[in-house]
């Protein structure tokens, strides 16, 4: 027994199809697209120890060790023969 499907029925099954696919392509789109910033979100080890020696001499205590020596300089000059 064969059953015959109307037209309107092939149309809405074929449309409900295209809204999958295009589901799946945008899905797959983000994915592609979200994976490499994933990927280079890591640090590599000597990135990181670049970082924490930029902060180490550009930060508040290199500042004051700065000041510190050019006082000392001054002193050592003021005061030296």
């Amino acid at each position: 027994m064969r059953r015959r499907v109307s037209r309107s029925a092939l149309v809405s099954c074929r449309a409900a199809l295209a809204s999958v696919s295009v589901v799946k392509v945008t899905a797959l789109t983000l994915a592609i697209t979200a994976l490499p910033s994933v990927a280079f979100a890591q640090q590599s080890p000597w990135e990181r120890a670049a970082t924490n020696l930029e902060r180490t001499f550009t930060g508040p205590l290199a500042r004051s060790l700065a000041l510190v020596s050019i006082v000392l300089g001054g002193l050592l000059f003021m005061f030296g023969e």
